[in-house]
């Protein structure tokens, strides 16, 4: 049995390789034996059931998602309006979102699909201008655990503080503390792109679409950015200290760090592809032509195209998990060998990478990609 997916916009992994994926109004969850199940959300779009079950509560535009260290799902949700013309179902999230914090025509988003029917001025209506943070804890129970601006973005560090990013007012990114106190980290509310050397507090922020923490506890951000002149990502350091990695990014929707400190990074907009920024600094492209389509199953991943690469996430066994927003499914890119990699492997695994964005030689690239949708016989709730 196959089971459809409503523009996926969010990917989290939890400890045991299960994929937690935000689709429509609503969390789900694919077990390591492939069955998929709702964990919250009816997929109606609202605000209700705190303290409830989280799967009679009512979801509105989740658009992150992140796994605590007690293994309680946390979803941002975007606060879109449940009455706007922007809230036509016809429009994947991820496609309002790039056009709210970008200024893109549906066209641009979408590459002619029936979306780009709808004007920017009809999404634009239906801009949120509230969100917030809701915990799924492990009894299935759900509660509010901060009120901000729209959510964007989520990150949860080992201690349990949540790094909220906040996209079109404030661009912004806060960090709330187990014990419920939120603080900005980076940002002075301004949207724009300076302060690299200084406190991440004083720099200006252009559309934070993205959150990870690193293994050293540093913050990492992917900035949408502005069509002509690019996203980008920038990394706040453990003493406050902001510095950008790469820029001139196809407006970023999603990044992920690995355990050497390799970035991968989605690039949404014009092209459609994930980019690794290697530790060393060389930026190579792992999954897609750039092209945008639906193909390559089976196949070198940067032999396959992508619709619209939404968000990403890293397995256990290192592999990576690809949602396309507008293919309406996920993805997974596995590296050749199952389980922790050594460093001896890590290193070969990014040295073929760079021999073969050289080479461009297929048969020479180890990484092939599948589309998830339900194993044989997997239940769908």
């Amino acid at each position: 049995m196959r089971a459809s997916l409503d523009g996926p916009c969010a990917l989290a992994v939890g400890p045991d390789g299960s994929l937690y994926i935000a689709e429509g109004h609503r969390a789900r969850r694919v077990g390591p034996d492939g069955t998929i199940s709702t964990v919250a959300g009816t997929g109606e779009n609202g605000s209700g059931g705190d303290g409830g079950p989280a799967t009679d509560a009512q979801v509105s535009e989740p658009s992150g998602l992140a796994i605590g260290p007690d293994g309680s799902l946390y979803i941002a949700e975007g606060g879109q309006p449940a009455d706007g013309p922007g809230a036509a179902g016809a429009v994947p999230a991820v496609a309002r979102r790039l056009v709210w914090s970008h200024g893109l025509d549906m066209a641009h988003v979408v590459g002619g699909r029936a979306a780009a029917r709808t004007s920017r001025a009809e999404v634009l209506a239906g801009v949120p201008t509230a969100g917030r943070v809701r915990r799924v804890g492990t009894d299935g129970v759900i509660t509010t655990v901060a009120a901000l601006g729209a959510s964007s973005a989520l990150a949860v560090a080992p201690d349990g503080s949540l790094y909220v990013a906040e996209s079109f007012q404030g661009s912004q990114v806060h960090r709330v503390d187990p014990d419920g106190t939120v603080r900005v980290i980076a940002g002075t509310g301004e949207r724009g792109s300076s302060g690299d050397g200084g406190p991440a507090t004083a720099a200006r922020l252009d559309c934070p679409s993205a959150l990870a923490i690193a293994p050293d506890g540093s913050l990492y951000i992917a900035e949408g950015g502005h069509p002509e002149t690019g996203g980008c990502v920038r990394r706040v350091d453990v003493v406050g200290t902001i510095s950008t990695l790469v820029s001139g990014l196809a407006c970023p929707s999603d990044l992920a760090v690995t355990r050497d400190g390799s970035v991968y990074v989605t690039e949404s907009v014009f092209v459609s592809r994930v980019r690794c920024l290697g530790a060393d600094g060389i930026v190579t492209t792992i999954v897609g032509t750039g092209e945008k389509g639906c193909s390559g199953d089976g196949g070198p991943a940067t032999s396959a195209r992508l619709e619209c690469p939404s968000a990403l996430a890293l397995a256990p066994d290192g592999s990576l998990y690809v949602a396309d927003s507008l293919g309406c499914n996920v993805r997974r890119v596995a590296w050749g060998w199952g389980g922790a990699r050594s460093a001896k492997q890590e290193h070969l695994v990014q040295e073929i990478r760079r021999r073969h964005e050289l080479a461009r030689r297929e048969d020479q690239d180890p990484l092939h990609e599948r589309t998830w949708r339900a194993a044989p016989g997997a239940h769908r709730h």
